[in-house]
């Protein structure tokens, strides 16, 4: 039967230890994936892939009518819904 006493050896002599080490591999762990994420995010970018080629600058003009034409599908979709809406409404009341 252990005593109280040498429950709390126990404890001092092998469990915690135990923890300690288990937490500081742990920890070790962490801190490696941590280190290969931010070596994957701050790469350094060469003067080449810094600057972007003028082709794939989009010019405000096709900016704007971008915009127009996600404007104007944006409010059909609206009214089809709304459509739908209607439709559903006069479906229940006449059931």
């Amino acid at each position: 039967m252990v005593t109280k006493n040498g429950s709390k050896i126990l404890w001092l002599r092998f469990i915690v230890p135990s923890l300690i080490t288990l937490n500081l591999f742990m920890l070790g762990g962490i801190s490696f994936q941590l280190h290969r994420i931010e070596d994957k995010i701050f790469t350094h970018l060469t003067n080449h892939d810094i600057h972007v080629p003028r082709e794939q600058i989009v010019s405000q003009a096709e900016f704007e009518m971008h915009c127009l034409f996600a404007d104007k599908h944006r409010d059909e979709i609206m009214i089809k819904l709304e459509d739908i809406r209607n439709a559903q409404i006069e479906y229940l009341r006449g059931h």
